[in-house]
């Protein structure tokens, strides 16, 4: 086509339009240059190329982009028109029905266009795609002499098309994840869509598939529920229990069902039915015998975070981030991991036992492990009581940790906070619950996390605590999120799960601590209240425990040791700290060689040991402390750089 018969033609066409170029507006110049190399046609593939000039505005776009403006005014300049009034340029915007659900899921009462805004990264995206087939549209719609010309155009736009659908599949992705995740195996099958419906994201077409997957999935659950025995006393099938929800039985007699993909931010429900089974959308398909349910919150822990995919994409791009947290952590070995036998639990006691069947049963209403059909990489168990009360489960996994990659990383702690304090500061605290179990762990990965109880093979679908990896694994998560959060001029100080907040100023501190507990719960963190100190004070203490220690005439090397590590902790900020420490530290060395490293072996408090202890709670009572912060010096003394000495001014 010439340039003459082009310019001619500028300001119309068959279906579309074309507006000449702005007033004022630079010139292409030697991107409109007549081609110094031709192409040819080898092989069935096309070899041209591409002159000098051209190449470095190409790249230059490549690298630096446009201006707002400059992309504004050439989107402006196309303008097309469809036979077809149905069919309009836009991206496909969110469905009524998977809308409502969300809301339900998020507990929010935002405006659709507030979900997928410009501001998305994905549908901002999509935006830019739609803008680059208008130009290739008009060309299409011209008359081109050559039919190689006719060919590059076809290929272009087939190309933007299938990028526009791989665009849209990872919008619907997100959306199911979020909303049915265990739908999500229907955006595979291409029958599920109607080409024709193309304004709405998940189209009439795709409803309809997933209303008869959930018609079909309550019906094999049914099915399951009359074959194999579960734990329970019912009849399910252990994987099916994983979709169709799991059956118990309350102190009524009234049973229960636990619905994963029905539930809120901070928690999913409950759900009593009793002679009735839940369609999509919450619809009730009732028998004619009357049937009621009541919803109850109930906590989801086990890798929830894979729920808030979309809200932490607002505050990282980190890519490992949003993929741990969206398909879930890919453990790193050194080697393919092994095992010669399977190790056995630890020897309990009945109270032992009674203990960690409790927890194991616990794990299991939290959602955090499963039961395998096959066995894989199988570890102790045995559990460790909690600082604040309680016992926490955690599987041995020394063997496994022989295999993990060992990535070195940091964790701030009370040093840091000399770069922070102010003579006076206010501080507040805030404590995750449950922390590793809401990080998801992948798929293929999860075989390694398998103990026995009962007879039976459980795995963790989650971060398990004893995993060499997973305090880096926790802190790589957070960090975008710290990052955010000091963005928004908050200082805090993060531990693993503990989050230090301070402020020079009461009042704000207690803002931004509000501030911090919505990012955290909107981002599918638990906040634990019992652990939480959200109230800003400016002190903080650890009596209670050398109070106890001192009534008591014994005390077990476990209770030695803690002790030791909170004097450790707190040395930085008490009044000549380490010279209060040798006789609790004698007594503790000389009673855990006795004892031949037993901690649960008890040792008598002697005379230096209680004194120590007794100054410990004179000077945390009284005494305001010793600032964290760097001091500026009273005194300079500079001296010369000697080759044999000192030179001392």
């Amino acid at each position: 086509m010439s340039s003459s018969e082009s310019d001619s033609r500028q300001g119309s066409s068959r279906d579309g339009t074309i507006h000449g170029r702005r007033k004022g507006s630079e010139p292409h110049g030697d991107w409109l240059e007549n081609p110094q190399k031709r192409q040819k046609l080898v092989d069935g593939i096309y070899r041209f190329g591409i002159s000098k000039s051209k190449g470095k505005k190409f790249f230059k776009w490549m690298g630096k982009g446009l201006e707002d403006s400059e992309s504004k005014e050439i989107k402006a300049r196309y303008s097309p028109t469809f036979e077809k009034k149905s069919a309009k340029l836009q991206c496909p915007s969110l469905d009524d029905c998977l809308y409502q659900r969300l809301m339900l899921i998020k507990g929010s009462s935002a405006s659709k266009s507030s979900i997928y805004s410009n501001k998305r990264p994905l549908y901002k995206l999509q935006q830019k795609v739609l803008e680059v087939t208008k130009p290739l549209l008009f060309l299409a719609n011209e008359r081109v002499e050559k039919e190689s010309h006719h060919e590059a155009i076809r290929d272009a736009l087939q190309l933007l098309g299938d990028s526009f659908h791989e665009i849209t599949q990872q919008r619907r992705h997100n959306i199911l994840r979020q909303t049915s995740p265990s739908f999500v195996y229907l955006l595979n099958n291409p029958d599920n869509f109607n080409p024709d419906q193309f304004s709405e994201l998940f189209s009439a077409s795709f409803i309809r598939s997933m209303v008869r997957s959930a018609d079909t999935q309550a019906k094999f659950g049914h099915l399951s529920r009359e074959g194999q025995p579960n734990r329970y006393g019912g009849k399910t099938n252990s994987r099916e229990s994983r979709f169709f929800g799991r059956r118990g039985h309350d102190h009524s007699g009234k049973s229960f069902v636990y619905d994963r993909w029905q539930g809120g931010t901070d928690s999913h429900h409950l759900a009593y039915r009793t002679n009735q089974r839940a369609g999509f959308n919450g619809q009730q398909d009732r028998d004619e015998r009357s049937s009621q349910q009541h919803s109850f919150k109930f906590p989801l822990i086990g890798d929830r975070l894979r729920f808030f995919v979309a809200e932490l994409s607002t505050v990282s791009g980190d890519p490992w981030v949003l993929s741990t947290v969206s398909v879930g952590l890919k453990l790193e070995f050194t080697s393919a991991p092994f095992q010669v036998a399977s190790p056995l639990n630890m020897r309990m006691n009945a109270a032992q036992i009674a203990i960690c069947e409790k927890e194991v049963l616990n794990l299991d209403s939290k959602g955090t492990v499963i039961e395998a059909q096959v066995q894989g990489f199988v570890s102790g168990i045995f559990v460790i009581p909690k600082k604040a009360g309680g016992f926490r489960p955690v599987i041995n996994l020394k063997e496994l940790n022989c295999f993990i990659v060992h990535h070195h990383f940091k964790m701030k702690g009370l040093v840091h906070m000399r770069h922070l304090v102010r003579p006076i500061i206010w501080m507040a605290k805030l404590d995750l619950q449950d922390a590793y179990l809401t990080v998801p762990v992948h798929a293929t990965d999860q075989h390694y996390l398998q103990f026995i109880w009962g007879g039976k093979i459980f795995q963790f679908t989650c971060l398990a605590f004893g995993l060499s990896s997973a305090p880096w694994a926790f802190t790589k998560l957070l960090k975008p999120v710290v990052s955010f959060l000091r963005e928004q001029d908050i200082k805090i100080i993060v531990y693993l799960d503990d989050f230090l907040i301070l402020n020079v100023s009461r009042s704000k501190l207690a803002q931004q601590v509000d501030t911090v507990k919505n990012l955290l719960r909107s981002l599918g963190f638990v906040i634990n209240p019992e652990k939480s100190r959200p109230i800003p004070t400016q002190r903080a203490a650890i009596i209670a425990l050398c109070k106890q220690l001192k009534s008591g005439t014994g005390a077990s090397l476990r209770d030695l040791a803690t002790l030791l590590g909170n004097f450790a902790w707190a040395a930085v900020s008490v009044p000549f700290a380490p010279a209060h420490v040798r006789g609790i530290q004698h007594l503790y060395i000389t009673g855990f060689k006795s004892a031949r490293g037993v901690m649960q072996s008890k040792v008598l408090i002697d005379k230096n040991a209680r004194e120590d202890i007794e100054l410990w709670i004179e000077n945390l009572m009284s005494c305001t402390g010793k600032s964290v912060a760097r001091q500026v010096p009273t005194l300079v003394i500079f001296s010369d750089a000697s080759l044999s000495g000192w030179g001392a001014v």
